[in-house]
């Protein structure tokens, strides 16, 4: 009966008219059948009359037939001629019960007036919204992070995140990025055992650089770079080295007679050994215990590997935190952090389940989620730490009883932790995948579909594709004060013009917090899309982009940035180019645009001064 909960049947998912007017009675007249034919069953047995004992199953058989044929007549001659009127009371229970399983009910909802007007006076009062747009895109960075300061060919960049600094003073947005150590990325004869498991053991340092700055050539500044880490910000890397990370996915011994290989000298290399805790010791027994689990009989057998050394398992810092809590869903996307010379990853994790009642579920049959933890892990130490964010969350409290001294509670989580903690992106795109339909609370208007919403969509990288969240810095109307801010923006359907956005805080002070912006009906707000189509409508910069396009290099669009200023949006795209012989794109153009009004120049600045004819003071 309870499995009626989750019913896929009705206009809604969950128990439906048919389902408790038809199918729960006939379920509990099989109860009293069952009973029943239990009861002849043990008569036919004591009476001998076994005939009697196929009377009850039959009868269950016969029930079970007629409620299936009554239940199909009612869906189709009763319900569906009358499906709104029939269905309102479960399209009630399914909104509500999908908000409460989602954490849409806690969505603080707001006009936005989307004001037709923005002076450059506005954006000189919202400067650290304006300093801190991002005009250089991930998919570029990488490439130049990899290419310029891989150093060594088996040095890897394996992605890009984003996070913010107080940097000298400024809240400043930036790109990091980790440099580890791929062990396939070696020269194939330099692939040896004593190599791959006792030498090359550790990446070394991270990369740093502002989302709003590049060079001359159209690269990102860097603000940390080189080995071993050099910069001129309080971002200073003391213990760069790199044992547990994204792309760390064998074991290594440490402490061993070969030195390890620490980062590249000139024409010589520097060594180290590991001065950590992290790893086993080799005694002989553990030596032939770890042999045999491996299936190499070099860890018993080589000289150089002795009782101090030390064996470091699960490096990979993805599949360690799986190995200690392996009863949540971890996020897709670790990122670095740099405190005090350090640094630490952090991730996400979900709990979950599959049986909310009335709540629409999503892949894997999910239908209830919350991130109530965040995981700290030591990149030197390889240490784990799980912190809860969210103490309201039953399933965490559950785990939290069933394993005490795991978890440590969000009092105690440390500064450097909750100054660099982000709404996932994961996370709030699902939650905002589900808003676009569940911020209908009227069942008619929902029984309708009459104010859907989905994705912007915009032309990145030459494919149209919908709009992917982006971290922002922003100064909410009712403050002065710069917020790290997650946000997406949304279009009606089969409509390119903005609808609203969505944003979730990530500052300590507001973590969690979740608004939705929603534009007057009666105004035209542009899209990303209809952006991306008057530039291409623009005759200069159209055939600028189509000339670069025709001689030996590729016109590169970035993403397209809806920045909410005072109360109206301001829009921002990068356009790159790369060359045939280049191995990364740089920035060329910048184009902004406010209402219909379009502007394009070099920089970010010269652009403003296009649409505004002032430059902005910095």
């Amino acid at each position: 009966r309870y499995n009626l909960l989750f019913s896929p049947r009705g206009v809604a998912y969950g128990a439906s008219y048919t389902d408790i007017a038809v199918t729960l009675k006939v379920y509990i007249v099989l109860v009293g059948v069952s009973i029943l034919s239990a009861v002849l069953m043990i008569y036919a047995a004591f009476s001998k009359k076994y005939r009697v004992a196929i009377y009850g199953p039959a009868l269950l058989v016969v029930v079970t037939i007629v409620g299936n044929i009554a239940a199909a007549a009612v869906q189709n001659f009763i319900v569906e001629p009358n499906e709104y009127s029939k269905e309102e009371k479960f399209l009630r229970y399914n909104i509500t019960y999908t908000q409460k399983a989602y954490g849409l009910d806690k969505i603080q909802e707001k006009d936005f007036p989307a004001a037709q007007a923005l002076t450059y006076a506005d954006l000189q009062d919202n400067r650290s919204t304006i300093e801190n747009i991002r005009i250089n895109d991930y998919r570029p960075v990488i490439q130049v992070y990899n290419q310029l300061q891989g150093i060594r060919p088996y040095y890897k960049f394996n992605d890009v995140d984003i996070d913010r600094y107080n940097i000298d003073g400024v809240y400043t947005q930036v790109f990091l990025s980790a440099r580890e150590l791929s062990q396939e990325n070696l020269e194939e004869g330099a692939k040896t055992w004593v190599n791959k498991y006792l030498k090359y053991t550790h990446g070394y340092g991270a990369v740093v650089s502002p989302v709003n700055k590049v060079t001359a050539q159209g690269q990102p500044e860097l603000y940390v770079r080189d080995i071993p880490p050099a910069t001129e910000t309080m971002l200073k890397i003391e213990r760069p080295e790199i044992y547990f990370g994204e792309i760390t996915n064998d074991y290594i011994i440490t402490n061993t007679k070969t030195a390890e290989f620490d980062y590249p000298m000139g024409d010589n290399n520097s060594e180290a050994f590991y001065e950590g805790n992290a790893g086993i010791k080799m005694g002989f027994l553990n030596k032939l215990i770890f042999a045999l689990y491996h299936g190499s009989a070099k860890i018993l057998l080589s000289s150089d590997v002795t009782p101090d050394s030390r064996m470091i398992l699960n490096r990979n810092i993805v599949s360690r935190v799986a190995k200690i809590a392996p009863y949540f869903i971890y996020d897709e996307d670790p990122y670095i952090v740099i405190d005090e010379g350090r640094l630490f990853w952090i991730m996400d994790g979900y709990t979950y389940n599959t049986n909310y009642p009335y709540s629409e579920p999503i892949q894997g049959g999910i239908n209830y989620i919350r991130n109530s933890v965040k995981v700290v892990v030591d990149a030197f130490e390889g240490s784990v730490d799980f912190y809860i964010y969210d103490e309201n969350d039953p399933i965490i409290k559950v785990w939290d009883n069933i394993f005490p001294g795991l978890f440590k509670k969000k009092d105690q989580v440390p500064e450097y932790v909750s100054k660099h903690v982000r709404y996932p992106v994961d996370f709030f795109l699902m939650q905002g995948l589900m808003y676009a339909k569940y911020h209908m609370t009227d069942p008619t208007v929902f029984y309708n579909q009459e104010d859907l919403w989905i994705r912007a969509t915009e032309k990145y990288y030459g494919q149209i594709q919908p709009v992917d969240p982006y971290y922002i810095m922003w100064e909410l109307p009712e403050t002065d004060n710069p917020e790290f801010v997650l946000m997406l923006p949304f279009t009606p359907k089969n409509r390119q013009v903005s609808i609203g956005w969505i944003a979730a805080m990530c500052d300590p002070e507001n973590y969690g917090k979740f608004i939705a912006y929603k534009f007057p009906k009666e105004k035209r707000v542009l899209g990303p899309q209809q952006v991306e189509t008057k530039i291409d409508q623009d005759s200069f910069l159209s055939g600028q982009l189509s000339l670069w396009d025709q001689r030996g290099s590729r016109v590169i669009r970035g993403n397209v940035l809806a920045i909410p200023v005072e109360n109206t949006l301001f829009y921002v795209e990068p356009i790159y180019l790369q060359s045939e012989t280049a191995a990364y794109p740089e920035l060329r153009l910048v184009a902004v645009m406010h209402n219909d009004d379009l502007s394009y120049a070099e920089t970010f600045d010269e652009a403003l001064h296009g649409l505004y004819g002032e430059m902005p003071e910095r």
